[in-house]
């Protein structure tokens, strides 16, 4: 369920289009590249070995596990590169737009969320509860293929919940998505309960495969998820 360059090529294509723009060479050449060379003057290492992902994945877990940064790098240092990486991140994730990258990134993994709930819905599976694991790289395009993310890195341990809810007195079928402890409302959507209708309209969005019919079926609802 994360952005696999191996599986499709117009993530690279995408990439290396966007590490080749102006405005791309600028940012890492007038921000980037500054704040490596200070992070490799702090470790004592050459500035090839400093790679901000991975020096963010090792900070960030001594930090929420109660150990202590390494004493030659400050806490401005490391909420720069912080910035920094998310900065390079965010670019990556709206080039060439939002729904361009989120398709061939994340439409996969979306379609699949959307077809358990569907299929809980034609009543074709008891599944009440689904649970995966990722990586924060994979959150982050998931929230914004949805455009609730707020341009944070994704905290440790963070949760997104997908919920599917129906109305008792119209029956009609809704989505929430739930992050950092609040509803979020979809883009394309009226309000954080999302109808059916618009959630699939925004799911096709990153569906690369052909439609399929997916108007919500004439069944009566199993009484397995929360209702209204």
């Amino acid at each position: 369920m994360f952005p696999n360059r191996n599986t499709n090529p117009l993530l690279i294509k995408y990439e290396k289009e966007l590490i080749e723009s102006d405005s791309y060479k600028k940012h890492t050449r007038d921000y980037t590249q500054p704040i490596k060379q200070e992070i490799a003057d702090a470790l004592d290492i050459d500035i090839k070995e400093v790679d901000l992902l991975v020096i963010l994945d090792c900070t960030m877990a001594h930090i929420c596990n109660g150990f202590d940064m390494p004493s030659t790098m400050s806490k401005s240092l490391f909420e720069r590169a912080v910035n920094d990486i998310t900065w390079h991140h965010k670019s990556l994730y709206r080039y060439p737009s939002p729904q361009d990258y989120s398709r061939v990134a994340m439409g996969t993994f979306i379609r699949e969320l959307y077809n358990q709930m569907f299929d809980n819905i034609a009543g074709k599976t008891s599944i009440k509860l689904a649970l995966y694991s990722a990586h924060d790289t994979s959150v982050m395009p998931l929230l914004s293929a949805f455009s609730i993310w707020d341009d944070i890195w994704v905290g440790y341990a963070k949760t997104v919940i997908f919920e599917l809810y129906r109305s008792v007195s119209s029956g009609n079928y809704f989505v929430r998505v739930m992050y950092g402890g609040r509803a979020h409302k979809m883009i394309g959507c009226s309000d954080v309960l999302c109808s059916w209708e618009d959630f699939d309209s925004l799911v096709a969005l990153f569906d690369e495969d052909e439609r399929i019919d997916t108007s919500v079926p004439k069944v009566e609802v199993l009484n397995q998820r929360e209702e209204l």
